[in-house]
């Protein structure tokens, strides 16, 4: 399983294309806010499709098999709710937010 560095390239690309597009909306006369909401490891089928690979398929599985079995991973609900406290209180200008700072 090789997509993790297209899977990490993707969300780096994302990340400072939204920043280029909240400086550009910071010079506008009606701005729309940018953000970048990073939800942390949640408990996805993406997750436990990557447990149930064997370490010649994904090196790393380990780490995430421990996290599961640590309890280290969100509920998808559980993020929902987190986002939805943040933009409902978010300022104008936006920035990237991450779930750690609303739970």
């Amino acid at each position: 399983m090789q997509t993790e560095p297209l899977y990490c390239a993707s969300k780096a690309g994302l990340e400072h294309f939204i920043r280029a597009l909240a400086a550009e909306q910071s010079l506008t006369t009606y701005p729309v806010t940018c953000i970048n909401f990073d939800p942390g490891v949640m408990d996805t089928e993406m997750q436990a499709e990557i447990r149930s690979r064997s370490t010649a398929e994904f090196p790393d599985v380990g780490r995430f098999i421990a996290r599961k079995q640590q309890g280290l991973l969100r509920q998808p609900q559980q993020v929902a709710a987190a986002l939805v406290q943040r933009l409902a209180s978010l300022p104008q200008g936006g920035e990237r937010y991450s779930v750690e700072d609303e739970l």
